[in-house]
């Protein structure tokens, strides 16, 4: 099963797609939010201050790129649409949004054909498929399900859209449709949104029934808490949890009465106990991922009686240490997906043997693997293995033996990569992921330092997703995997998380000064770039020592956290409130709010805002450079349409011309300017 995710940047992570629920937009919200582009690019260049904040727009025609500008090849599909479909049983679903009627659409490349499968006018320019999901009790269900659902969300509309997979019929359509767990070829949980973004409810369907009427069996209360469902992977079991950034509230369902609603007679885990809580189930034993103030970090136990309460689980003996990232139940074993110093490792747990414990243990160069299981009773582990230095490639592993095949795990890839662990504050010591080529690793080269530090999620980059187009140039980036992320366990997170969230910006510092101590990279030749809420933890850095970084380069930046905590009433505020703020305090994100305080912008400013991004306003960046503007250096703003999740590959361009611009050893960047004509 996949653990919780929380924060303003799911979209970037694997686990949780980014976009919203569908909702009118409330006239005292307007303003926060922006409407359209145009609305977001006259709000921002209110904020215009002589000729050093520029802004343009990179799909309107008033940000037009010149013909002498780098070129990068961006490979391109028919129709234009592909580049945002889902790939499922041969068929790519996507929006198609070019006519009058939006629609989502499926599409064969083979055979080039194309079916209409569902049309809606609340379909916008931002919508995109995020998931297809299947029943998979079984094999046979996976290859030929019955029905499938289809997920399409943006920050301004979301539905789930149920059909016929072999004929693409309709079905049903769930309005604010966030998450879905099939329980059988007709049954399924799901989860809804409400208008204030935040998964407040879960549902049982049946579509067996007459009506075909959802039954409503949870809705949360607490501002704080997250609703998701998971079945068991046997489906024999689901839980429905209601997570809070550091414990969890956790009923138990028994699927052949799946229609039951939460009460207190199926409640085994209450926030008042303090854990954080995830199971699983295999021959009549439940098996818990469990973490508490006494042990911080996820491990592993069971329980052989049907849980009443969290109480009944005891720790599994032997179990592997390490950090856990995921766990999943087959008919012949447990298999958990681990870490150690931010080395993976999958482990199977055998109990039809005594049991067995056996693990496989992956080189360094892998930065993250990716359970790809849909069957409680198949007989080989499908996993996705991503590197930092080749791309993915797809390995099964026997149940039987636990061998893995193909034999060879990584090959000699297209890049070097090395890591550092660099002293921080508290006797800490941080891991720096190093890639570029090989000529370049041990010289003064352009470096692109990425960072991020919150919600306990992973720096996960790797190959697919690194800015090939600076590494083939003699770059270097930088992984910095501060604290507040979830690289080293739930204790590495806790000490970047609230009152402790400076850490995360020390740490960042660290690795930049331990770059350029030995020669790795200079400050004129830096690049710091982060992304949504990781904007606090790189503005506070560039603010913290002007100069340390040549650039910065921020995609949808999560900044002003002392107007977004003033108003409980904003988007996912509540929710992230223990993130920023801390346990009891309401001031301890003032220190580290980046449109506070006295300090100038040392370092030239590239910041990518989307126009109707509910997630994180424009107003971050509008009030950011109000705030922070220096005379000496120059504040560009690319406005793009769509939310948290529009980012295409003419920003992506647009971002590399400039950090290739603003490391010309001249140390200006006004040869961006000779690239662009900005309105």
């Amino acid at each position: 099963m996949a653990l919780a995710v929380y924060g303003r940047c799911q979209y970037a992570l694997r686990t949780l797609a980014s976009a919203t629920g569908s909702f009118r937009i409330n006239k005292k919200r307007a303003y926060h939010r922006g409407t359209d582009e145009d609305k977001a690019y006259q709000f921002l260049q209110s904020y215009h201050e002589a000729t050093k904040v520029r802004f343009g727009s990179s799909h309107q025609g008033k940000l037009q790129r010149n013909a002498d500008a780098p070129k990068y090849t961006i490979p391109t599909l028919h129709p234009p649409e592909l580049h945002d479909a889902i790939l499922y049983n041969k068929w790519r679903y996507f929006c198609e949004l070019a006519d009058t009627t939006p629609k989502l659409v499926r599409y064969k490349l083979s055979t080039q054909e194309k079916e209409v499968l569902f049309t809606s006018h609340q379909l916008n320019s931002s919508c995109r498929v995020t998931e297809v999901t299947a029943p998979q009790s079984s094999p046979k269900a996976l290859s030929q399900p019955a029905k499938i659902a289809v997920l399409i969300q943006s920050d301004m509309f979301r539905v789930v859209v149920i059909i016929n997979e072999a004929d693409g019929k309709f079905v049903k359509a769930l309005p604010d449709g966030h998450q879905v767990q099939w329980v059988d070829e007709a049954q399924l949980f799901f989860t809804t949104m409400n208008n204030s973004l935040r998964v407040d409810k879960a549902h049982f369907l049946n579509l067996r029934c007459p009506q075909n009427s959802a039954e409503l069996i949870y809705t949360s209360h607490r501002a704080d808490e997250v609703v998701s469902v998971a079945c068991t992977k046997d489906r024999r079991y689901t839980t429905v949890n209601a997570n809070c950034i550091d414990t969890s509230k956790v009923y138990l369902l028994d699927n052949t009465k799946p229609s039951t609603p939460c009460t207190a007679d199926n409640l085994i885990c209450d926030h008042h106990q303090n854990y954080k809580f995830y199971l699983e189930h295999r021959d009549g034993v439940f098996y818990g991922l469990l973490a508490s103030a006494s042990s911080p970090n996820l491990s592993l136990h069971f329980s052989k009686a049907f849980p009443k309460d969290i109480s009944q689980f005891v720790p599994f003996p032997d179990a592997p240490t390490g950090v856990v990232h995921e766990f999943e139940s087959f008919k012949r074993g447990i298999v958990l997906y681990t870490s150690d110093e931010m080395k993976q490792s999958i482990v199977l747990i055998d109990e039809s043997r005594d049991p067995i414990i056996r693990t496989i243990s992956f080189p360094e160069s892998v930065s993250l693997i990716e359970p790809n299981n849909h069957s409680f009773d198949q007989e080989f582990l499908d996993i996705n293995v991503y590197s930092y230095t080749k791309p993915m490639k797809q390995f099964k592993v026997s149940f039987t033996d636990f061998k893995i095949s193909p034999r060879r795990l990584i090959t000699r890839g297209k890049y070097e990569m090395v890591r550092y662990t660099v002293p921080s504050s508290n006797n800490c010591g941080v891991p720096l992921t190093l890639i570029g080529r090989e000529d370049a690793m041990n010289k003064e080269t352009p470096c692109l330092v990425l960072v991020y530090g919150c919600y306990n999620q992973q720096l996960n980059y790797s190959f697919m997703n690194l800015p090939n187009q600076l590494l083939e140039k003699g770059w270097k980036v930088a992984l910095c995997h501060v604290r507040g992320g979830g690289e080293l366990g739930l204790t590495w997170y806790e000490g970047g998380k609230g009152e402790h969230k400076r850490n995360a910006i020390v740490d960042t510092l660290n690795c930049i000064k331990f770059l350029h101590e030995f020669k790795l990279s200079s400050p004129s030749q830096t690049v710091l770039q982060s992304f949504s809420a990781g904007g606090v933890v790189a503005a506070n850095a560039i603010l913290a020592i002007p100069g340390i970084a040549n650039s910065l380069v921020l995609r949808m930046p999560f900044l002003d956290l002392v107007t977004t905590f003033a108003n409980p009433h904003l988007f996912l505020t509540e929710e992230e409130r223990l993130e920023w703020c801390g346990e009891g305090s309401t001031d301890s994100h003032r220190s580290i709010c980046p449109c506070s305080g006295e300090g100038k912008l040392g370092s030239h400013v590239y910041l990518t805002v989307g126009a109707q991004d509910a997630r994180v306003p424009v107003w971050h960046a509008a009030n950011f450079i109000k705030q922070k503007q220096s005379s000496k250096f120059n504040v560009y703003v690319n406005v793009i349409p769509g939310d948290h999740s529009s980012f295409d590959e003419t920003a992506t361009m647009m971002e590399l011309d400039f950090m290739l611009s603003s490391v010309k050893k001249t140390g200006k960047v006004q040869e961006f300017f000779k690239h662009f004509k900005f309105s």
